[in-house]
């Protein structure tokens, strides 16, 4: 005997099946809405030297993974860019990572203030913003 439930699910199954296409650059199925979205923004932000160098520095120290992701980071920067923000506070800094995207959003006379309680992240935070070349706002 089959549940009705168990059926509707199934069903359910096979419609968003039916829903989904294959991306030839990637050669993967995926839902058609995301299509558009990859048009206007790519998969993932392209990389930095700085960025790619912090994020070596942090896995060197055994920092855990809990950094925001690449599109996060292009997220986070767009929208204090969106904002025209002058002035940003980040608390918890971890590595370095989101304050370097964050960062980077600021003009010139703006500032960002971050906090972190841990001394020895604080310290591998201030090497990342070093050497990305943001230490004058941050």
């Amino acid at each position: 005997m089959v549940k009705l439930g168990a059926v509707d699910r199934r069903k359910n199954a096979e419609v968003a099946d039916s829903r989904m296409i294959t991306a030839q650059e990637e050669n993967r199925k995926v839902p058609v809405f995301v299509r558009p979205v990859r048009f206007i923004y790519p998969a993932s932000p392209p990389a930095s030297n700085a960025l790619e160098a912090a994020l070596h520095a942090c896995a060197a120290a055994n920092l855990p993974p809990i950094n925001v992701t690449p599109n996060q980071g292009k997220l986070l920067q767009l929208l204090a860019t969106i904002q025209g923000a002058k002035k940003i506070l980040e608390i918890g800094t971890l590595g370095g990572y989101s304050t370097i995207w964050l960062a980077r959003a600021l003009p010139a006379s703006g500032w960002l203030l971050t906090l972190e309680i841990n001394a020895a992240h604080a310290a591998i935070t201030r090497a990342n913003v070093a050497r990305a070349g943001l230490t004058p706002i941050v």
